[in-house]
């Protein structure tokens, strides 16, 4: 038997987008045994979900075959999922990663981290989500003439995380469609100072360097007007003692940067209130940073 477990993540952050993630522990657990075919169920975040589309699990083990080129045998594969599908918490990042490393699992073949990033990111067309899953941690992703440059980056031991999300899901690819292909002049400038605050801020838990990291100009501003409720639960987390708040990915949940587990608990509950205040169903949690994607014990 095999059994694997990969962590969500959220991206962007504010000023990163595109380039920044962290795991966060809402995961995807995974286990599988030899079959005569393919087989999948699906449990959590996943039951009752439309796979008719291609299942991203699949194509990350597909996409592993290829690059190996080493047979894999059948699996029947159950999969149970914490994180919460169009959420902007990295369910798609995590499920093609699970995906390459569980082919590596029954092939016999091992892929770096970059390596399964790489072949992820090939497939969703940006590397920050599944970089964060594959390597755990903060993780800074740069485009270099030759590829991707992955850089773990420190965060300070008391940053906590808080999320929140409504019961309405923002598909990646509508909130990626609302971007403007053009940005002017100003925005652009402004970007680079901000991640490198930002930077500074998460390793040091300075506030003024992480609000002023998490002021963005190239997506938030085109996303918060088609995720409802996102302005009053980043309010509400503000009121509640958070060092800033912001979308996840490209929403709707919102993400929270605290210092100390006490004040991300109450950022946590005021977000999923202010969602609720609005007629949303609303979910929080309060997750570590976690560890990269990895095999489990087998009993």
């Amino acid at each position: 038997m095999i059994r694997l477990q990969v962590p969500a993540s959220t991206t962007n952050l504010g000023c990163g987008f595109d380039c920044l993630g962290v795991a966060l522990d809402l995961r995807l657990e995974l286990q599988a045994r030899p079959a005569d075919a393919h087989t999948t169920k699906h449990q959590g975040e996943l039951a009752g979900r439309d796979f008719s589309g291609g299942d991203l699990l699949w194509i990350g083990f597909d996409a592993a075959a290829r690059r190996a080129g080493v047979e894999a045998p059948s699996l029947t594969v159950t999969v149970d999922s914490a994180i919460p599908v169009a959420r902007g918490l990295g369910s798609s990042g995590s499920a093609l990663i699970a995906g390459i490393l569980l082919y590596e699992l029954a092939a016999g073949v091992t892929f770096t981290p970059g390596e399964r990033t790489e072949l992820a990111a090939q497939v969703e067309g940006h590397p920050d989500n599944a970089g964060a899953s594959a390597f755990g941690g903060c993780l800074l992703v740069i485009p270099c003439e030759q590829g991707w440059r992955w850089l773990p980056r420190p965060l300070h031991p008391d940053l906590s995380f808080a999320v929140a999300w409504p019961d309405h899901e923002s598909p990646t690819s509508s909130m990626r469609a609302c971007l403007p292909d053009r940005v002017g002049h100003a925005a652009a400038v402004a970007q680079g100072p901000r991640l490198a605050a930002l930077l500074e801020g998460l390793a040091t838990l300075d506030a003024e360097l992480i609000a002023a990291g998490m002021i963005d100009c190239l997506h938030e501003p085109h996303r918060a007007p088609l995720s409802p409720g996102y302005t009053q639960a980043q309010g509400a987390a503000l009121d509640a003692g958070a060092l800033g708040a912001t979308l996840s990915g490209s929403g709707s949940t919102v993400v929270a940067l605290c210092a100390g587990a006490d004040s991300a608990t109450s950022a946590a509950e005021a977000m999923a209130q202010a969602f609720r205040d609005e007629g949303f169903t609303a979910t929080s949690a309060t997750p570590d940073v976690a560890g990269p994607a990895a095999p489990l014990p087998v009993p």
